[in-house]
């Protein structure tokens, strides 16, 4: 959940109607890293720096990593690993009242997403340039243009023509 200073902060909902500070929408980057979003602020989750102890905000962008992880109490589930993968997302409520990064075998370090029926935003599906898909006839040469018949992408498409 976010705060109103911006700070990341745990908190637990049992009535199955997630507020919208509760809820993150994922975005998985080109390099295989991730953002955290949070539908409310439509900010990101952020760190000033990998060091334990670190308080996690909303922000600027941060490149996380997910990490399956089965901690020093047993408990199976996602680390939200900070660059270098050594500390994550940690939440104690008993000792931080914020999610601080701890190290990642910690047991408060493991997440487990749920998906709720709440949309949390609106998934833009990446479109191919042109200029990235080759065409090819059915002997493998590149047509004209102009030229009528079956042609075959570069991605496998089929189109009669």
């Amino acid at each position: 959940r976010v705060n109103a200073q911006n700070k990341v902060y745990p908190s637990q909902e049992k009535t199955g109607t997630f507020a919208d500070t509760f809820l993150w929408r994922i975005v998985k980057k080109a390099d295989g890293s991730i953002l955290l979003v949070n539908k409310s602020t439509t900010q990101a989750a952020t760190v000033a720096s990998t060091a334990d102890g670190t308080t996690v905000n909303t922000g600027s962008d941060y490149a996380w990593t997910l990490q399956l992880q089965k901690t020093d109490t047993g408990t199976e589930g996602i680390n939200i690993l900070a660059a270098g993968g050594k500390n994550g997302w940690y939440t104690n409520p008993a000792s931080f009242a914020t999610i601080v990064l701890k190290p990642g075998s910690w047991g408060g370090s493991v997440w487990i997403f749920e998906k709720t029926a709440t949309p949390v935003g609106i998934v833009t599906p990446s479109h191919r340039k042109a200029t990235d898909e080759k065409i090819y006839d059915l002997t493998g040469r590149t047509p004209q243009r102009s030229s009528h018949g079956v042609r075959i992408s570069s991605e496998g498409e089929k189109t009669i023509r």
